[in-house]
């Protein structure tokens, strides 16, 4: 895809955390600027692009990927424009070798490592595939951090409602046609009673209270018969605002959560809105076969 001036416009007009180019660019031999390849027949310059990256930064943008040649100038450039991270090469790149550092960086991206191990884990399969015949390219890609928060995490982006520009990924197992037909009969069903007709429905014209939820480590005995000194080591108050699906996630693989409460205190809403919450996720990770 070669996109056209006017389609950058959407920086100004809706939010997006992760903006993505693939293609050309070239720095000024004084490393202070660059340009992108936007088309056949266009360039965009960083000065050109600044009040619309600007506009998207304040909007939620929170990575920027220049999956392109030559980006020393590009992140010179932007380095006083706020963005928290940029991902640039530092030297030109054959293009498949960029399509590749692209695939692998965001297959570990996606699955919730942070930004820096991606990096490295990328490299790393760079290093078995291609440095054999093209020496130091993993060298190459480099992470500018402009931010003083902990590395970025997909979990982060997931979480905001955020979208991604120029780039369609997912790192979801490929299943057959008729195998992705069935999983979206299954998630169709539950959308349709458990979240529209039975959570969404008690909502209306209903006002709801938060009551705040709290971490309870010793709820259930444990095999390993762990000794809590005092009260305030068992138990803690998750602070205002923490969704289910937050907890959830921290978890991560082989999880398991036990919601716990008096009788109406919320048990099925906070079990039925984890449910609407993971939907959402698996409604974006189906990948269908190769000709499928």
């Amino acid at each position: 895809m070669q996109p056209s001036r006017d389609e950058f416009m959407q920086l100004w007009d809706e939010s997006w955390d992760i903006l993505c180019f693939s293609g050309h660019s070239e720095s000024d031999r004084d490393g202070q600027t660059g340009w992108l390849s936007i088309n056949a027949q266009e360039q965009l310059s960083i000065e050109e692009l600044k009040y619309a990256l600007r506009t998207a930064r304040n909007q939620g943008l929170q990575l920027v990927i220049f999956n392109s040649c030559d980006g020393l100038g590009l992140a010179q450039a932007l380095s006083n424009m706020g963005l928290p991270y940029l991902v640039i090469w530092r030297e030109p790149v054959p293009d498949l070798i960029a399509q590749q550092f692209l695939h692998y960086f965001l297959q570990s991206f996606a699955r919730d490592k942070s930004l820096y191990t991606a990096m490295r884990e990328a490299r790393e399969k760079l290093q078995l595939t291609v440095e054999c015949y093209l020496p130091k390219v993993t060298g190459l890609p480099v992470i500018v951090q402009n931010s003083p928060e902990a590395p970025l995490t997909w979990t982060q982006i997931r979480r905001t409602g955020g979208r991604i520009g120029g780039a369609t990924w997912s790192a979801a197992i490929p299943e057959s046609r008729q195998e992705a037909e069935n999983r979206q009969i299954l998630l169709n069903k539950v959308s349709n009673f458990w979240i529209k007709k039975v959570l969404e429905s008690s909502f209306q014209n209903q006002f709801r209270m938060e009551l705040g939820l709290e971490e309870q480590f010793d709820a259930i005995a444990l095999p390993c018969q762990m000794v809590w000194e005092t009260a305030e080591q068992h138990r803690r108050i998750l602070p205002r605002g923490t969704r289910v699906i937050d907890k959830f996630d921290e978890l991560g693989t082989g999880r398991t959560l036990l919601i716990l409460g008096e009788p109406g205190s919320g048990k099925t809403t906070a079990l039925l809105e984890l449910a609407r919450d993971l939907l959402k996720d698996a409604q974006s990770e189906v990948t269908l076969l190769p000709g499928e």
